[in-house]
């Protein structure tokens, strides 16, 4: 991984996420932790939940579509695209290659996008 271009990213994506937040008139969002690679980034949130953009090719994102997306959107916990069906209770996210992981605090792991191998835990 290109660390310069990790920490340039983390810094961009964090100052346009707080921005985006504050134009938008959400609440203010407190960032814990960012994972990226190079097609995803993740965020997770102080509160527990998480936030992603950039490629989508295979949902690594976590929003049920394959759509690019330039602007943060949530994650979702399941195949329901509802503000109330969003992941929450996330301790810990990573974005690999062409999928994303998350950990709950019940120690759950949460995994998302490309299963060629099985990776998502699932044939």
């Amino acid at each position: 991984m290109n660390f310069r271009r990790s920490i340039s990213a983390a810094v961009y994506f964090t100052t346009f996420f707080t921005l985006f937040s504050t134009v938008n008139a959400i609440t203010p969002i407190s960032i814990s932790k960012v994972s990226d690679n190079y097609t995803s980034l993740l965020i997770l949130t102080k509160s527990g939940k998480v936030w992603s953009c950039y490629h989508n090719e295979y949902d690594q994102l976590g929003d049920n579509t394959e759509r690019y997306r330039y602007v943060p959107v949530q994650v979702y916990a399941g195949e329901t695209n509802s503000v109330s069906n969003c992941l929450e209770n996330i301790i810990a996210i990573s974005a690999v290659w062409k999928n994303s992981y998350a950990i709950d605090v019940n120690h759950h792991v949460l995994a998302w996008g490309y299963n060629d191998g099985g990776q998502l835990g699932r044939p």
